[in-house]
């Protein structure tokens, strides 16, 4: 993967061709489900539609052995309700690599990720959603339907063939999400993943059922990184976490 390769719009360039075959396909099989009224047509499925598509892929994610997929965009939200998922999937045998795209993942999100299982998540140019599930189904955006967004999944072999196209040319670009150190470069990783959590508003029982961690834990790593701020609370400590964030959001693009 890329760690030498300068990610500029040269080294986009195959992504760009290889996204415009794969929305070209995506444009096709989704007209042609609008035009059936979300029934199958061929090769290509509507799986589900509005509010139950989170939930339905999560459902997919249990079920799948190998998941390749890319985000354009992501908040700290969206990862504290699929980190469980994915961690749960991962202990049970799951193969999974994630590429998230570097300027739509929010900063948050970028710390949170950075603590994470190592070879899994990494961030690229990722300009379209996707999920290449088993090596035979792709899921993207589907038509709208009765007013409502859809996931379709496509198994044909022009699909597949420009699916793999795209996920190599973004993981040429892909590098491991890494702790930021412009925000307290004495904190670990794991200390800024914990304090982003808390940060967010989550419990310290349920941030260490979200990272596989005793409550004991959380509550240590927390009492240390008072100890480097110099706070004498919990609350100054995540005072000063958050003026931090604040800081490098006024200087982050994203």
């Amino acid at each position: 993967m890329g760690s030498d390769v300068t990610d500029n719009n040269a080294s986009r360039q195959p992504i760009l061709d290889a996204v415009i075959a794969l929305q070209g396909l995506r444009l096709a099989a989704s007209t042609a489900l609008a035009a059936a009224n979300g029934q199958e047509v061929g090769e290509a499925r509507i799986m589900a539609r509005g509010q139950r598509v989170p939930a339905w892929m999560m459902r997919r994610t249990l079920t799948a052995r190998h998941l390749l997929s890319t985000r354009p965009r992501t908040t700290a939200q969206q990862l504290r309700e699929s980190i469980p998922v994915n961690n749960r999937c991962l202990h049970n045998g799951l193969s999974m690599v994630s590429i998230f795209d570097r300027d739509g993942t929010k900063p948050a999100a970028r710390r949170i990720l950075a603590n994470e299982t190592e070879g899994v998540y990494f961030l690229s140019y990722a300009p379209v959603q996707m999920r290449l599930v088993d090596h035979r189904e792709v899921y993207l955006q589907g038509p709208l339907i009765g007013g409502e967004g859809s996931i379709m999944c496509l198994t044909s072999v022009r699909v597949l063939e420009a699916a793999h196209r795209y996920w190599q040319a973004v993981l040429h670009l892909a590098e491991p999400c890494r702790p930021e150190s412009d925000l307290l470069p004495s904190l670990s990783a794991r200390q800024q993943q914990i304090m982003e959590l808390l940060r967010q508003g989550m419990a310290d029982a349920r941030v260490a059922q979200m990272l596989g961690v005793s409550t004991r834990t959380v509550r240590y790593e927390v009492a240390a990184v008072m100890t480097e701020l110099g706070a004498r609370s919990r609350f100054a400590a995540g005072l000063l976490y958050a003026e931090k964030f604040l800081q490098l959001n006024r200087s982050s693009p994203t």
